[in-house]
């Protein structure tokens, strides 16, 4: 590369950092215009109210007029902060609200670890999403960590902060809009289906959890199912009304009453059926197109191959 062409780069590189300085002086400007004009409309229009009755109510009782203070009003820049304020009294509630409509919070509301302990200083969570969530015109659903994060380590039914893991969740459910939609909290189905079980969680929230979860594959024999003695047909009657994408599952140990499963399941993983001396309750499903099997599977399961395939059944070897 000549020293001419180098030097021609040199100064393009330059000009861009100028320019570059001069778009973030431009952008600092305008935000900070921003912000003068949205304390103008907010004191004249939407904090006029308040200010007037509180002029009233001070002048009434002490003969002189008191305005409240409301710089504080634009210290906060998150919903969770400006509801602190709110509820210890620094803001009235138009300045939330003020704020909630025009923050650029939209579709997924993500409620973390860090917000949970700003709202719990003042309250529940229950009380947070339900004085917050309908000022938040443009969310559509609401996004958890790991319950662990939420709950009490000495008791997973109840939130940090106070009240419950069922009402809490049932208040966040019955607040977002059409279709619910909630996604974390619970790692996987079967966890979800568990706290379900355990009356931890009402059905609407079991359904708005999965209303999250698309996927053609359910796994229906965890470890944690067997351990509850749950089966897989009990598991699927909840489940899969709620997981209408799933046309294909992952069995265990059990196929006794697979035939039973609703007609839009066609696919069958028995990959890790060692224990399974009889396969041939696969033959009475309707709809079965593709089994999948390996090593593992108990070699009885090749007493059905031919059957299968006879059927129209697609075998398959190792899925991965």
């Amino acid at each position: 590369m000549s020293d001419a062409v180098l030097a021609a780069l040199l100064d393009r590189c330059i000009a861009l950092e100028v320019e570059y300085k001069q778009l973030r002086q431009q952008i600092a400007e305008e935000s900070k215009a921003r912000v003068k004009l949205e304390r103008y409309l907010v004191e004249r229009s939407c904090l006029w109210p308040e200010r007037t009755s509180a002029y009233a109510a001070a002048k009434s009782a002490n003969g002189t007029a008191v305005l409240p203070d409301l710089a504080a009003a634009y210290d906060f820049c998150s919903a969770e902060d400006g509801y602190v304020q709110y509820k210890r009294g620094t803001v009235p509630l138009s300045v939330l609200q003020f704020y909630c409509a025009g923050c650029d919070i939209k579709g997924e509301y993500y409620f973390t670890k860090e917000a949970l302990l700003t709202v719990t200083a003042v309250g529940t969570c229950e009380e947070y999403f339900k004085t917050v969530l309908p000022l938040l015109r443009g969310i559509t659903s609401a996004k958890f960590d790991d319950y662990e994060e939420y709950t009490l380590p000495e008791d997973r039914r109840t939130m940090i902060g106070g009240g419950s893991v069922r009402e809490f969740l049932a208040k966040v459910v019955f607040l977002l809009p059409e279709p619910k939609d909630i996604k974390g909290f619970y790692k996987s189905h079967d966890s979800c289906y568990l706290a379900f079980k355990a009356d931890h969680i009402s059905s609407e929230v079991l359904k708005a959890w999965c209303h999250g979860e698309g996927g053609e594959w359910l796994c229906v024999c965890p470890p944690s199912l067997l351990r509850a003695r749950v089966s897989f047909e009990v598991y699927c009657m909840v489940m899969l009304p709620y997981l209408p994408s799933v046309t294909s599952i992952t069995v265990g140990q059990e196929v006794t009453r697979i035939a039973k499963l609703p007609i839009t399941i066609t696919t069958v993983d028995v990959s890790g059926c060692d224990a399974i001396e009889d396969f041939t309750p696969l033959l009475k499903m309707h709809r079965l197109s593709k089994v999948y099997y390996s090593g593992s599977t108990n070699p009885r399961f090749e007493d059905i191959i031919d059957r299968l395939k006879k059927k129209g059944v697609t075998v398959v070897k190792d899925r991965w």
